[in-house]
């Protein structure tokens, strides 16, 4: 069975000294017993950040810290017994029952490898396409790749070659990203019509170890401990790890542990690896590491520390890592022990993520049409897999770098009981007989059909297939203005020796919001070897797109899209007693808004406003008249300055209009002789997410013809913690220093083509205030250039907060 695994990009650079040398073959060539071949495209000096960066290939495909051979190991491994020796076999219903592992094998463990790297030891690349190419030669069936760029579509050129590679008939298998559960962030290439996309869920355990933490205080913590470690009796001093403003550290430099032997340490997360701390702490000698948790839920399970993902050095953890939530009695509570003591107790916590889709998998639609991504999801936290640099031991990582192995092999299971099946029927399998039924709180923008099944996938006759092999309904994007109505089809083809009957109906997965989805017909019989087609049916009328809530972001909530989604669900008639007619489904996405039409008179004439005559002279006001020929309710801003440009392109970056307002302090909860303003750009092309685009407005405080601040409209996590999020910010930097000196969210309606970014003036010296030189604005923006990049276990880093701005739409 052929099977592709790309590697991610990070590794240690200095354990790979010999590179260049050949792959002992009895490990990766035709004689190896699993790994039958594979290429290095890159190298471990390749970054393709950094603009002078040249790929140089060798023939050892081996990866850097791990995370190709992780989730090799659960597409394909053979599994490791507990005595360190390799599983040999046989495969079947009891093997896990009936042994003990090290590491268990993998979904298709008959299933060979094929390994190439495109990925250094970190950044990013640009020459996926090379692997995709070469496993297209090398004639492999199944292509995984855990990797992507956020914000996909599905016309760059990773999307291209992946959608290549099914069109010759591969089966091809993506990570969605970790860039979390807001709109439009599933990437690419598993944007691609063809692409598999896999989502990530807890399918861990209900409860977890866990520590109590009795405080000298009197106050009691509870936390997870995270590696299982045994907790040591006895009473312990605290020590919280301090910025120089005196918050918590992260605790990501190793020199801050010094001195802190016998001792619990506190830290934050962010930034670096989660297990990095526990590392610097059992190197130090602590008694344990606890760390605080950047949400409101506990950190994941880890299990056994063998090492630092960011550097790849090997250390066996010891220690207990115990992770706690940022609620704020709980950070209260460490903090007032500092320098105090604690001990610590057994207990369990309950794992309140069981069964949900993680909190790092990234939402669908894709962007920019909004068709349904991701399509299905599998288990990616706190697997445990292949550990690098262990032995014969296991690693846990999470990720929906960890899901899409799991669903690869599957693919791999699929087309070894149907040789004749290309990526068109492994994909329509999988998708069609994945369970919603089995993840909590189900949302199809997240986990597309559901939990993919194996079983189902393999013993299912009969597929849906759609005629792009996106194997859904993509009703779209729909501004509407009046009635609407949509007819969509999709094939049913039986595959099995007898003919299948098939009742059919709607299953909605949230609100219609006044639309109406039919299916028909209502039961449609599939001769074997036949097909069928069915229709799918949306109508929303006038009314109902009128009585839709608002787009604007402090409505819907920032990084939020509303949705009309669900599946069309073909069930087997109960005329029809084939096991092999499994239920069916697929799944449907609308995206509607209803359109305002709100326009401007011409202004009056302005006049002096009665008793304000004060230096240097009076307020002057006028009016106009605001129209609106919509059928949606609509909202105006009136905004000066009114810079234009002339079309050019009609992207979505294309800069239309700009504006800046002027508002009472008391709209950002400042004094109002502070004021606040709000620079407004109107786009001539429309942007799903408005996270794809940057826009820049430098400021001059003082004439001198050199920019003193810049405006930034960007990625709120892309700005914050180099990783994107999906919801849009408006940051104010000193340009001399670099300095964040203000943030906060920005408008910025999905599916729109206006942002507004406010800012404080006092932020910047207070140059309004206190009636400066008139500041020269630009304009420039750009669109960030995100090269496909794997997806890494999931490492969240913190977020600033930042400030809330006052509702209001243009």
């Amino acid at each position: 069975m052929g099977y592709v695994q790309p590697h991610r990009r990070r590794c240690q650079r200095r354990r790979h000294r010999h590179r260049k040398a050949a792959p002992n073959p009895s490990l990766v060539g035709p004689g190896a017993p699993k790994v039958k071949g594979g290429y290095d495209f890159v190298g471990d000096a390749y970054n393709a950040n950094n603009p002078g960066s040249v790929p140089k290939s060798d023939p050892n495909p081996l990866d850097c810290f791990g995370h190709g051979s992780h989730t090799a190991g659960t597409a394909a491994g053979f599994g490791v017994l507990s005595d360190g020796s390799t599983f040999s076999g046989p495969y079947n219903a009891t093997t896990v029952s009936s042994h003990s592992w090290n590491v268990g094998p993998g979904v298709a463990p008959q299933a060979n490898l094929w390994i190439y790297r495109v990925f250094g030891c970190k950044g990013s690349s640009n020459v996926v396409d090379l692997g995709i190419n070469r496993a297209v030669a090398d004639g492999v069936n199944v292509i995984s790749m855990s990797l992507g760029s956020p914000l996909g579509g599905t016309d760059d050129p990773t999307s291209v070659a992946a959608q290549n590679a099914f069109n010759d008939g591969i089966s091809v298998v993506t990570s969605a990203g970790n860039e979390g559960n807001n709109a439009y962030l599933v990437g690419s290439p598993s944007t691609s019509n063809g692409i598999l996309s896999v989502a990530a869920m807890d399918a861990t355990v209900p409860v977890y170890p866990g520590a109590a933490l009795s405080l000298s205080t009197g106050a009691s913590v509870t936390a997870i401990d995270a590696n299982g470690a045994t907790l040591p009796s006895g009473s312990f001093p605290v020590k919280v790890l301090r910025n120089a403003d005196g918050s918590i550290s992260l605790g990501c430099n190793k020199a801050e542990y010094a001195g802190t032997a016998g001792k619990v340490v506190v830290t934050r997360r962010g930034m670096c690896a989660r297990v990095a701390r526990a590392v610097f702490g059992d190197e130090a000698g602590d008694a344990a590491v606890v760390m605080i948790n950047n949400s409101s839920g506990l950190p994941p399970f880890e299990g056994t520390i063998t090492q630092n993902p960011d550097t790849g050095e090997q250390h066996n953890v010891t220690i207990p890592f115990l992770g706690v939530t940022s609620a704020a009695a709980t950070v209260a509570a460490l903090n007032a022990a500092d320098g105090g003591s604690l001990t610590l107790s057994a207990t369990s916590v309950p794992n309140t993520n069981y069964k949900f889709a993680a909190g790092f998998t990234s939402g669908g639609p894709r962007n920019p049409d909004s068709a349904p991504k991701p399509d299905v999801v599998a288990p990616g936290v706190s697997v445990a897999s292949v550990g690098m640099g262990t032995g014969a031991q296991a690693a846990v990582m999470s990720g929906t770098s960890m899901a899409c192995p799991m669903t690869a092999g599957i693919a791999a299971l699929l087309k070894q009981e149907h040789p004749a099946w290309t990526g068109v029927q492994i994909k329509a399998a999988i998708m069609n007989t994945a369970d919603p039924g089995l993840i909590n709180a189900y949302n199809s923008r997240l986990a597309g059909t559901g939990v993919v099944q194996a079983e189902n996938a393999v013993n299912s006759t009969v597929l849906a297939t759609t005629p792009e092999s996106t194997d859904s309904i993509a009703f779209g994007y729909v501004a509407g203005s009046g009635d609407y109505h949509a007819d969509k089809t999709f094939t049913l083809t039986n595959y099995g020796p007898s003919a299948a009957t098939y009742d059919l109906g709607v299953v909605l997965n949230g609100s219609s919001r006044g639309a109406a989805i039919g299916v028909s017909p209502s039961t449609v019989a599939v001769p074997a070897g036949g097909t069928a087609t069915v229709h799918a049916t949306l109508t929303m009328s006038a009314a109902a797109f009128a009585a839709l809530p608002t787009v604007d972001t402090f409505v819907v909530g920032p990084g939020a899209v509303v949705t009309v989604r669900g599946s069309i669900v073909a069930s087997r008639d109960a005329s029809d007693s084939a096991a092999d007619h499994r239920t069916l489904r697929v799944p449907f996405m609308f995206v509607p808004r209803g359109l305002s039409n709100v326009v401007a008179g011409a202004p009056g004439v302005f006049n002096a406003v009665a008793g304000s005559a004060s230096s240097p002279g009076h307020d002057l006001s006028a009016s106009l008249t605001i129209t609106n020929n919509g059928i949606h309710t609509g909202t105006a801003d009136l905004y000066t300055w009114g810079i234009s440009d002339p079309r050019e392109t009609g992207a979505p970056m294309d800069v239309r209009d700009v504006g800046l307002q002027v508002l009472p302090g008391a709209a950002f909860g400042v004094s109002d002789s502070d004021r606040g303003l709000v620079f407004l750009i109107n786009t001539w092309g429309q942007a799903a997410n408005q996270s794809v685009n940057e826009f820049d407005i430098p400021i001059d405080t003082n004439g001198d013809g050199v920019a003193d601040f810049v405006v930034v409209g960007a990625d709120l996590g892309k700005v914050l913690t180099d990783a994107f999020d999906g919801r849009y910010g408006s940051f104010t930097f000193n340009a001399h220093t670099g300095a964040l000196v203000d943030a906060f969210f920005a408008e910025a309606p999905m599916n729109g083509s206006t942002v507004e970014l406010p800012l404080s003036p006092s932020s910047q010296g207070e140059w309004w205030t206190s009636r400066a030189r008139q500041p020269s604005i630009r304009t420039r923006l750009r669109s960030p250039a995100v090269t496909s990049r794997p997806s890494p276990p999931e490492r969240r880093r913190p977020s600033r907060s930042p400030n809330t701005c006052p509702s209001r739409t243009t």
